[in-house]
């Protein structure tokens, strides 16, 4: 991965800080970015640290703010003329309702449509860095087949809770992941997604304490590493593999709603007049 440029979301823990380790021991040049500035300067002293990579960057980017992810890409395309690898995986699960200040549910905006406008935005230069790759982290294949999406009600007016909220974006990530691959299908931009497996993270960390005090105990049997988001952003195997889902660094059979197609593809259109792409 030496000479390959990489943008990593939610690189400041769980799968997003893993993927940063992984990439940066094979020697990419690694962006973080993530709203929070002290943490992230200090995770780059940590990769920097274990890996002996000193390509490794913190940038501040607020991923509910569409305002600062037009910001940061603009500087990025300044500052770097290439990106090999976009890692999808920040998230949020907070307790209770909230908006951007754009109107949009936040857990959506976050987890969702940020990876959506950075792709959108960054596309162009994927292209002329081909071969590259977008990876995005989603969940357990077998349940989010079964997803849908009512893109008429976007921010859950009724009966919202957050979990119902975390997949409902979950699943707006494979339909993504897969129309990107559709979309770019041809000119060496790859799209995928994948289950993690069982890494340590801190999305937990707004949950109730009794609550945390269960999942920190089953974290403690979790893993640091990310060995499928490593293998599908460097691995010369999957570099012409698109539209796929994968699990333990293997494809999987992955049978979605009937129509799943449609609503991909409306979900893209919704997803510029959200984000204000258009």
């Amino acid at each position: 991965m030496e000479s390959r440029v990489c943008i990593i979301t939610g690189g400041s823990s769980g799968v997003g800080k893993a993927t940063a380790i992984g990439l940066a021991k094979l020697g990419a040049t690694i962006i973080i970015i993530s709203r929070n500035q002290k943490r992230g300067d200090h995770i780059v002293n940590e990769i920097k640290s274990e890996t002996g990579n000193n390509n490794i960057y913190f940038r501040f980017v607020d991923l509910a703010d569409f305002d600062s992810i037009h910001t940061f890409v603009d500087q990025f395309k300044k500052e770097f003329n290439v990106l090999h690898v976009l890692s999808n995986n920040a998230a949020i699960l907070p307790m209770k309702k909230e908006f951007t200040k754009n109107g949009i549910e936040k857990i959506f905006a976050v987890n969702y449509l940020s990876h959506f406008a950075l792709a959108y935005l960054l596309m162009d230069l994927l292209k002329s860095s081909a071969p590259s790759r977008v990876i995005t982290v989603s969940g357990t294949p077998f349940v989010l087949q079964f997803g849908k999406i009512d893109l008429n009600d976007i921010n859950i007016a009724k009966h919202f809770n957050p979990i119902r909220a975390t997949f409902r974006a979950a699943v707006a990530k494979v339909m993504f992941s897969y129309e990107l691959a559709k979309r770019l299908s041809g000119t060496g931009v790859t799209s995928n997604t994948f289950h993690p497996g069982l890494v340590k993270s801190n999305l937990t960390q707004n949950f109730p304490w009794v609550i945390r005090i269960f999942t920190n105990v089953a974290q403690a049997l979790f893993t640091e590493e990310c060995k499928t988001s490593v293998y599908l952003a460097a691995s010369p195997e999957v570099e012409e593999i698109t539209g796929k889902f994968f699990k333990n660094m293997k494809a999987v059979d992955f049978k979605p709603r009937s129509d799943f197609q449609y609503v991909a593809s409306s979900l893209w259109d919704k997803s510029i007049e959200l984000a204000g792409l258009s």
